[in-house]
């Protein structure tokens, strides 16, 4: 950490402990598991992994330099055969492209506007960590999230709190 703001090497660990508590859920879902309600409305575990592996996917883009949509639907068709291989495909490319030297101070075209690799990196990490929640709870598993991984999202978005209320 310098000066009380955490490096990129920190920041992508984060982002690789979240994703593989990510992969962890998933590799226990059973083949008659996908189709289980989530805690998020209208998703069900095969809705939740292909919104993390479109997610993980998008950064990859973004960060050579895509400008990407907004997706509020996600075709569980990206997931295949394999939904665990195709998780791992998605998080080891956006792993690597994070820890590209120089990635998390560029900025991009993201969705939400012009942000850093280091904006991109905490909704990632986010996403990876609350959706392993989600996965556990619709598995009826009691998972215990990484409480220094919980802080460091909360510090995340709390200093974006206003913005997201007035956003809607």
């Amino acid at each position: 950490m310098i000066g009380g703001r955490p490096g990129d090497d920190e920041i992508v660990d984060r982002f690789v402990r979240a994703s593989a508590c990510f992969g962890e859920q998933v590799s226990l879902v059973r083949d008659d598991d996908w189709d289980r309600p989530t805690p998020c409305s209208d998703w069900d575990v095969r809705a939740v992994v292909a919104h993390v592996v479109v997610g993980d996917a998008q950064a990859v883009d973004m960060l050579a330099g895509h400008r990407l949509a907004v997706v509020t639907e996600f075709d569980p068709g990206v997931l295949g055969t394999n939904p665990l291989a195709a998780w791992r495909g998605t998080a080891l490319a956006a792993i690597r492209a994070f820890a590209r030297p120089g990635a998390l101070g560029a900025r991009y075209d993201h969705p939400v506007g012009n942000v850093t690799g280091r904006t991109i990196i905490g909704f990632r990490t986010s996403d990876s960590l609350v959706h392993a929640w989600d996965i556990a709870t619709a598995l009826g598993i009691d998972v215990v999230l990484d409480p220094e991984l919980c802080e460091a999202c909360l510090d995340f978005w709390l200093p974006k709190y206003d913005s997201l209320v007035s956003s809607g």
